[in-house]
């Protein structure tokens, strides 16, 4: 089986965790951003998302997702100049010139409440894991968020980069 890549935008516990489920599913995970301080507060289904993700739960969740990504993602620190999507993923250039390719970029909201995060995270990787078309896991992913959160901070299924 070729391959799946994702950048994942910042490294909150949103960018973190999303980091870490793709990780499970045997995606190749490139992390954007420098080391974020980030702290833990705990919902019910923050909590049920915790341990379906294996995760034990510390006052400081970003290190311990720092710590359970280990070596296994890459990390860049410079910044997105360019998207360029096509049919088959998202063509990057970042602002040291290089570019790069992705099956898909997404950039988790670091305002998420941490529970969301985490809840938002698993449900994206399952999407992923579930359907084989990217758009089809992710409209599916936006709807099936949709009662924890009410409404997503923004959603752009098609195009380069997917926020939420």
């Amino acid at each position: 089986m070729a391959t799946r890549r994702a950048l994942v935008i910042g490294t909150g516990i949103a960018g973190l965790a999303t980091a870490y489920r793709l990780l499970r599913s045997d995606w190749d995970v490139v992390l954007l951003g420098g080391s974020a301080q980030c702290s833990f507060t705990c919902s019910a289904a923050g909590l049920d998302a915790a341990r379906r993700l294996g995760l034990c739960l510390d006052p400081d969740l970003a290190d311990v997702l720092r710590h359970g990504l280990g070596d296994s993602v890459f990390y860049r620190s410079d910044e997105v100049r360019d998207l360029c999507a096509d049919d088959c993923g998202v063509t990057v250039t970042f602002s040291d010139g290089d570019d790069d390719w992705f099956d898909f970029v997404i950039e988790p909201s670091p305002d998420f409440d941490a529970s969301l995060a985490l809840v938002a995270a698993e449900m994206l990787g399952d999407a992923l894991d579930i359907f084989s078309d990217t758009d089809e896991a992710l409209r599916w992913w936006e709807e099936n968020l949709l009662p924890f959160k009410g409404e997503l901070v923004e959603s752009r299924a098609g195009h380069a980069r997917h926020t939420w």
